[in-house]
């Protein structure tokens, strides 16, 4: 919500004329003596419009308005003063649109409620304001951004509407929020899948490569033991030759001595 004293906007300020320039409004201010409720009307058709005034900020700028408009309109009815005077004040022919032909003094709209005790800024009425149908005016120096109110009629949603209005956009966020987090958990879940998938294959390539690692090592072993066979064979049957070939020699006769021969 604005502060007290917070700056209007021109967007505002404009929503504010139309809604005191309907009829209705314009009726009640004039035969109400106690006003705080109508105001409060104002302020709830501002709140449906999205600005959040209270009731006396809402009573405090009309009047502001009042009195500067009454201003620059006395000093044109004086001999000699510029028709560009009202040029310094942008909502002129707005609110002379709507209070042109009146007195200059509307104690109804602008009254103190000195011992009255009024409602809270912040109060909610507890009957929702009619619909207003308001067509809107044109004035030269209305800002046509994107804050101003949307030209042509203007329809101003009673505050349980616009609540209800909230309600729906915070539910479809939810909604929107829950959509979001499941995607999340089916895109982790999927990737938690893929991993597990592709750890199981390395897995597997990892045995395969163990399991090859020790068929070749029980064929190297097996290639080293038959190496070893082979190479005993052949040592042995190279000692049994040398030992066929030295036995003839050990078999032969000894020649005796000569000496002992002639003796």
């Amino acid at each position: 919500m604005a502060a007290k004293g917070s700056l209007w906007t021109t967007a505002e300020v404009h929503c504010l004329l139309e809604i005191w320039a309907d009829d209705s409004i314009q009726e009640q201010l004039d035969t109400t003596h106690k006003n705080s409720e109508i105001f409060g009307k104002i302020r709830d058709y501002l709140r449906a419009r999205g600005y959040q005034r209270s009731i006396e900020q809402c009573r405090d700028k009309v009047k502001k308005l009042r009195v500067q408009y009454l201003k620059i309109r006395d000093a044109l009815r004086k001999s000699g003063s510029s028709p560009d005077e009202k040029e310094k004040f942008q909502w002129y022919d707005a609110i002379d649109r709507i209070i042109g032909l009146k007195p200059s003094s509307e104690p109804n709209v602008f009254e103190s409620h000195a011992g009255t005790p009024s409602a809270a800024p912040d109060s909610v009425d507890t009957e929702p304001p009619p619909q207003l149908n308001i067509t809107s005016f044109t004035s030269d120096h209305t800002n046509t951004g994107n804050e101003s109110c949307n030209s042509g009629t203007l329809d101003i949603t009673p505050p349980e509407q616009c609540n209800k209005r909230r309600k729906r956009k915070k539910m479809d966020v939810s909604d929107m929020m829950e959509a979001f987090l499941d995607m999340q958990k089916k895109q982790y879940d999927e990737f938690m899948r893929g991993e597990q998938l592709h750890l199981q294959q390395e897995r597997e390539m990892l045995n395969d490569w163990m399991k090859a690692q020790m068929e070749m090592e029980e064929r190297r072993q097996q290639m080293q033991q038959e190496e070893r066979q082979e190479a005993n064979r052949m040592f042995q049957q190279m000692m049994n030759r040398m030992f066929d070939a030295m036995v003839p020699l050990y078999q032969q006769p000894t020649p005796s001595h000569p000496n002992k021969s002639s003796n």
